[in-house]
């Protein structure tokens, strides 16, 4: 029997106050912790170093029940980027940035630097296979549109309606869909060195009748059907004999959906249990590229409103200072939080435009 690897993301943006915090650790967090060292399971968590860091500020309690757990081997510590922003958006030195302060911010609770990476909303650039491979990452975590891609034909056609243009289309291949759950490797040249990054892809149909939005069966925890369910449908996962990634936000197990969670847990061998460091990965199989993705189609779901638009346009001022020296880098990597993008309408938008205002005023 293979693996399974649950990995919960969280983060929560700088202007969230100190009682969303709060109410994160213990309605969510801490709960989490305690269930998976009731029933002496790992998992992984992928949590912002800026998250990280105001735990450890906030929640002293929570953070050193944290790092015991990571010193014993029962929790992995993922590498994410410090804030949660979307990397289409970032320039190539903040990439790095936030990727050193995250990993700065792991290595002090862990007392070394994580070696997973888990993308913010599974976004993906290019560039990030490089700068992983070059950072001591040894494995990415992906969604499976990631793999279709990958794997998809291009090819043009003449749309006859209305302009008789040539058009490029992209072709799915017949691949097996258990094509996607096993460990593939991606291999980054660095300086006429070769290295190899191994990508595991989460299993979003299991992510999704397990956890995701309110479909998932944890969030119904008077069906028990839909829970019997995901627990038939992993234990058919791991008699594949392959790799399974879990991957989800961690905020979806809280008060209503812990005990359906428990009950999840406690439905699989414990053995099948692993975090995603340990999981078996004998990837014979390469990605020689890796596109550029975003879960939200088309950038759509991040720029689908002026308040986006006009607030990457002013971003892009503010770097141009940065250039100049009239502005600190780390002033604007709290700016890049993608909590902007994501909330289409809220007033706590507001506190940002107000920092970018204010240091646009300062050059005056």
């Amino acid at each position: 029997m293979s693996k399974i690897a649950l990995c919960w993301y969280y983060h929560l943006p700088s202007i969230a106050s100190d009682a969303e915090l709060s109410e994160l650790a213990r309605e969510s967090l801490a709960p989490l912790l305690a269930i998976h060292a009731k029933l002496g399971l790992p998992l992984t968590l992928a949590i912002t170093g800026s998250l990280l860091e105001r735990i450890g500020r906030r929640e002293p309690r929570l953070h050193r029940t944290l790092a015991a757990r990571v010193e014993a081997g029962g929790v992995e510590l993922a590498g994410t980027f410090q804030h949660e922003i979307f990397p289409p958006a970032v320039p190539y030195r903040h990439l790095l940035a936030h990727l050193e302060r995250d990993r700065e911010a792991k290595a002090a609770l862990a007392g070394r630097a994580p070696t997973t990476f888990h993308p913010p909303n599974f976004t993906w650039v290019a560039l990030l296979g490089r700068i992983l491979g070059a950072s001591g990452f040894e494995r990415v975590l992906l969604h499976q549109e990631h793999f279709t891609l990958c794997h998809a034909t291009q090819t043009w056609r003449w749309d006859p309606e209305p302009t008789q243009a040539l058009r490029s289309v992209l072709l799915d291949t017949t691949l097996d869909a258990r094509e996607r759950r096993l460990p593939h490797r991606h291999p980054v040249e660095l300086g006429g060195e070769r290295r190899e990054l191994t990508v595991l892809f989460r299993d979003f149909e299991l992510v999704r009748r397990l956890s995701f939005g309110t479909e998932g069966a944890i969030h119904r925890p008077l069906d028990g059907r839909a829970l019997d369910e995901a627990i038939a449908l992993a234990r058919a996962r791991l008699d594949e004999g392959s790799p399974v990634v879990l991957a989800d936000d961690g905020d979806r197990v809280n008060a209503i959906s812990l005990s359906a969670y428990e009950r999840f847990l406690e439905g699989l061998p414990a053995s099948a249990f692993g975090t995603v460091r340990g999981l078996p990965a004998d990837a014979s199989r390469e990605l020689a590229y890796i596109p550029s993705y975003s879960i939200a189609p088309l950038q759509a779901f991040w720029l689908g409103d002026l308040d986006a638009v006009h607030y990457l346009a002013l971003l892009g001022e503010l770097y141009a200072l940065e250039a100049r020296g009239e502005v600190e880098a780390d002033e604007l990597l709290e700016l890049e939080d993608v909590f902007f993008l994501f909330w289409k309408v809220h007033a706590r938008k507001q506190a940002y435009l107000d920092r970018v205002h204010a240091l646009l005023a300062r050059r005056r």
